[in-house]
């Protein structure tokens, strides 16, 4: 039986007790067979801060991977992690990796001055799945599986999928704007519309419209100016930031689909 099958027959039946010390023992197991960590890269309780129940030591990295581990199925919040990775001082990693899981569900969040600096908070969520199936499984693993060269490069490519990451940008790029107006210009372009592209002031202005759910005052339409915001334009720039300062490149797709919730009405998502 392989790891990933053993994982999921143990989340079918629950555990028993649920408490965080025999949660913590599947855990682990969890780290070693799934995720391939080895006995000697996973640190129990080295913290000085308080006691985080892991340290995951990557190769050819000075970025240690903090995971705390609550009982099985405990309802999760951001608090649990951020004293660990949210604190003043030097840092000596290019940016803090957390980890917390109940066996069931896995977060994983990202800080540090640079993560603040791209996503405008000082803890960004780059991953939150509940374990239902292999493909699961195999998300967390291209995050937070052990790598031999240690670049964590799908954590860096997950900040520019990111929901916070995304909304950041958007309101504080300026290349974000210029995108967009190139994006207008292809749009009418394509569809030899007798339209005038905004200059970026008034592009600013009307993503604020859009914002608030007012009509955008220019000559496109609500319709044309989402999809401009949601072109292949603005997920590359974005890409392109993130790839400069994390060097990952995040995936297009879901970078588009991001833009597509946050500007469309239906989706519940601040924009």
């Amino acid at each position: 039986m392989t790891g990933e099958n053993w994982y999921l027959k143990v989340l079918r039946t629950g555990i028993e007790p649920r408490n965080e010390a025999n949660t913590s023992r599947y855990v682990h197991e969890v780290l070693t067979n799934c995720l391939n960590w080895p006995f000697e890269s996973i640190r129990p309780q080295p913290s000085k801060h308080g006691f985080i129940d892991y340290h995951l030591l990557a190769p050819k990295t000075n970025t240690a991977i903090r995971l705390e581990v609550k009982p099985f199925g405990k309802k999760l919040n951001d608090y649990m992690i951020r004293k660990y990775l949210v604190r003043p001082g030097p840092l000596n990693e290019e940016f803090r990796v957390g980890v917390l899981t109940n066996l069931l569900q896995w977060q994983i969040f990202l800080a540090g001055p640079e993560v603040k600096r791209v996503a405008g908070t000082s803890l960004a969520c780059v991953l939150d799945v509940e374990v239902n199936a292999r493909a699961d499984i195999a998300k967390i693993d291209s995050m937070i599986g052990y790598r031999t060269d240690g670049q964590l490069r799908g954590l860096r490519a997950s900040l520019g999928e990111a929901t916070e990451v995304i909304r950041h940008v958007l309101w504080n790029d300026h290349k974000v704007l210029q995108a967009i107006r190139q994006a207008l210009r292809r749009i009418r372009d394509d569809r030899s519309l007798p339209l005038r592209v905004p200059q970026t002031d008034s592009t600013l202005e009307a993503m604020i419209q859009l914002a608030n759910g007012e009509p955008i005052g220019l000559e496109f339409s609500v319709t044309q100016f989402r999809q401009a915001i949601c072109s292949p334009e603005v997920a590359t720039v974005i890409n392109t930031t993130l790839m400069t300062k994390f060097g990952s490149r995040s995936r297009q797709g879901p970078i588009k689909q991001t833009l597509t919730n946050l500007t469309s009405p239906e989706s519940g998502e601040a924009f």
